[in-house]
């Protein structure tokens, strides 16, 4: 994701919330802490789930997207194969929130958001 956000053009900061070293100093309450942080502080959230429930199960992302989806400064972003994705992608489509099943056409999208956000403010 980060390197197809950067092929289009993105040039802002990423907030990833996954440890760089589990084994080195991590603490679940802090990691939770600083997540909220970030989302909270975030312009833009880009959720991109390749859900697959036997390695990547993401119910995590289900509770996170549904805490965030009524901000308005939500993406939602996952590959055609991905696996229990139905729900969300209704709620997205109710509340009028871009989604992607391409992940380089989501980084277009995120470019293009902060593009027309700079533009405005120069």
């Amino acid at each position: 994701m980060i390197n197809s956000l950067r092929s289009a053009g993105f040039e802002g900061d990423i907030l990833i919330p996954e440890t760089r070293d589990p084994k080195v100093g991590y603490n679940y309450d802090n990691q939770i802490d600083w997540e909220h942080q970030g989302l909270t502080s975030a312009d833009l959230i880009i959720f991109w789930v390749p859900r697959n429930l036997t390695d990547m199960p993401a119910f995590t992302t289900n509770i996170e997207f549904g805490e965030w989806m009524g901000s308005g400064k939500v993406v939602l972003g996952y590959p055609e194969w991905a696996e229990k994705m139905r729900y969300l992608q209704y709620k997205a489509d109710r509340l009028d929130i871009p989604s992607y099943k391409d992940m380089g056409e989501l980084s277009n999208y995120v470019s293009e958001f902060f593009i027309k956000v700079w533009e405005k403010i120069v």
